[in-house]
């Protein structure tokens, strides 16, 4: 939970800082404080701040797709640390990235399993952990998302 925490402390600050260089910058130049008096500069901040806003909710909803899992299957079929990692992912990625990242996790975590099952080496009651999964989900698509 403080990882989160402290990722939505650095999105929402990192938005600050940025505005508040851009609107420096704007000021330094004549062009730049016409385009603050006219709002061009309210508007980049705003849409700057949707997108943080997008982030947040798409989040939220990936944790609740957990939640919903956990809750149908009454913790057997996914934990409740799952549901913090996945709003984790979800903010660190950002949308839609991050949804791509959970679908990964499953696709990651079925290529690693399903031979499992068919080996004999484990049966379908067997946990096995989704968080790694979901991790080089995020990490995939940390590095190759935007290309996917």
């Amino acid at each position: 939970m403080s990882s989160i925490i402290m990722v939505l402390f650095f999105m929402v600050g990192y938005k600050v800082l940025t505005s508040v260089n851009l609107y420096t910058t704007m000021r330094a130049d004549v062009i730049g404080k016409y385009l603050i008096e006219v709002g061009h500069w309210k508007t980049l901040v705003l849409r700057d701040f949707r997108g943080v806003g997008l982030d947040i909710l798409s989040a939220l909803g990936i944790a609740g797709f957990f939640w919903s899992l956990v809750f149908v299957t009454r913790g057997r079929g996914m934990g409740a640390g799952d549901i913090s990692l996945g709003g984790l992912v979800g903010l660190v990625n950002g949308f839609p990235n991050n949804i791509l990242a959970v679908f990964l996790g499953f696709v990651f975590g079925s290529i690693f399993s399903i031979p499992l099952v068919i080996l004999g080496k484990k049966k379908m009651k067997d946990a096995i952990a989704f968080g790694p999964f979901l991790l080089a989900g995020s990490v995939f698509c940390l590095l190759y998302g935007n290309q996917v």
